[in-house]
């Protein structure tokens, strides 16, 4: 059994492509959905304003749920919904696969993020590839796009995109790291990729995700955010902009976004 899982907090942007994307691969399919930010904060102080981060007990963070249902499409696997929350990204998937599979772990898992979106071929081979060497547990490589399907982020080494674990005899899912790898080095790189849409949200998704990074980065060990980030980079983005990564250590490890061949973007986002 092929189970596909994601994790969801602000999804509404790009959701239903992903679900699309991935869904004629897929035996079961299941969304782990939370109604609060790592680190649980309700504020953060944003260039000297304190700044609510809104959310509400029990409720979706933004408007992905209504996304799906406007499709009214009747997918098959159906997709299940299931409110889960962790404090901290590290151990999230360990926590959520053992939650929901009390027996035995799925023979094949992929675990998502909400703005994951697969070409069909590229998936077809990336699963291929992950049974014919008999990975323990694999990632794929990514497409980062920029704000849209005209540009990039060059390849970076070390990011991880859909990760692939093969379930067979486990009982119990292992300790994972942030996005599901494994604490250990048992870990490959699969020569397929996923195009992830990250930078490519709306002006409020990506004002959110800013201000909800900033206030948890330090509770969760992650690195700092620019604070200036959302208005200096990503608001007054113009081609030749560099150092372009929201982490305020890191910002050279995007040196600059890239020209990519928007014919090359997975079907499911060409179509209307």
């Amino acid at each position: 059994m092929i189970v596909a899982c994601w994790r969801v907090l602000y999804g509404e942007d790009w959701i239903v492509q992903s679900l699309r994307s991935v869904l004629p691969f897929v035996d079961r399919a299941i969304i782990f959905w939370s109604d609060r930010p790592w680190g649980e904060a309700k504020e953060v102080t944003y260039l000297g304003q304190t700044v609510p981060i809104p959310w509400h007990e029990g409720k979706p963070f933004d408007g992905w749920v209504d996304r799906i249902r406007e499709q009214g499409f009747d997918p098959k696997p159906e997709i299940e919904q299931f409110q889960f929350h962790h404090p901290s990204p590290k151990g999230y998937w360990t926590a959520a696969i053992n939650g929901r599979f009390h027996d035995a772990i799925p023979d094949t898992l992929l675990l998502l993020e909400c703005d994951h979106v697969w070409d069909g071929k590229q998936l077809d081979a990336a699963l291929r590839e992950f049974r014919a060497n008999k990975y323990r547990a694999a990632t794929s490589r990514q497409v980062e796009m920029w704000k849209g399907f005209d540009w990039r982020v060059p390849e970076r080494p070390n990011r991880t995109g859909t990760v692939f674990w093969n379930g067979k005899g486990m009982r119990t899912f292992p300790p994972t790291r942030s996005q599901g790898e494994p604490t250990g080095t048992d870990f490959h790189l699969i020569s397929a990729h996923v195009h992830n849409l990250g930078f490519c949200v709306s002006e409020k998704t990506m004002l959110m995700k800013h201000l909800t990074a900033l206030a948890f980065s330090k509770g969760i060990g992650d690195s700092k955010p620019k604070e200036r980030w959302f208005e200096d980079v990503w608001r007054k983005w113009e081609p030749g902009m560099e150092d372009l990564e929201i982490a305020e250590a890191w910002a050279h490890s995007i040196p600059r976004a890239i020209p990519y061949d928007r014919s090359q973007v997975p079907e499911v986002l060409r179509v209307p």
